[in-house]
């Protein structure tokens, strides 16, 4: 129900609980993805566990990375934008890669200094500053 209300209609049957429904399809999901070892979706991944662990660069600095590549092709190489898919494609290739580039290099030379400190403050040890202290 959830895939066919993704991809061809969304599921409608009352306006109040709309949201509720597909909340709950999605919540099936996610438990079946972390608690069955035999799921169809897995989602143990090397590109993903690296985008999970410069998530938070992602979202700090994907709007600044958005504002300046816009900058850049409107008013500084006067790109004229054709509304082509070609245009389209370069435009987000861009803002994705750079957003991945910098999200990276602040995990490495910024964040990743503060990480290394996690655990003396903690009371609590958590699943990531136990698993991630050889790495750091």
């Amino acid at each position: 129900m959830l895939f066919g209300s993704i991809f061809f209609k969304p599921l409608h049957l009352a306006s109040i609980i709309d949201s509720e429904i597909n909340a709950f399809f999605y919540l099936i999901i996610i438990i079946n993805v972390s608690s069955n070892k035999k799921t169809i979706i897995n989602l143990e991944h090397p590109f993903l566990d690296f985008i999970g662990k410069i998530s938070y660069g992602i979202y700090v600095y994907h709007l600044i990375i958005i504002n300046l590549v816009s900058f850049i092709f409107i008013d500084v190489i006067k790109y004229k934008v054709n509304n082509t898919v070609i245009d389209y494609i370069l435009y987000y290739l861009i803002n994705i890669t750079l957003t991945i580039i910098i999200a990276n290099l602040s995990y490495i030379y910024f964040e990743s200094y503060f990480l290394r400190y996690k655990k003396s403050f903690s009371k609590i040890l958590s699943v990531s500053s136990i698993n991630r202290s050889d790495e750091l």
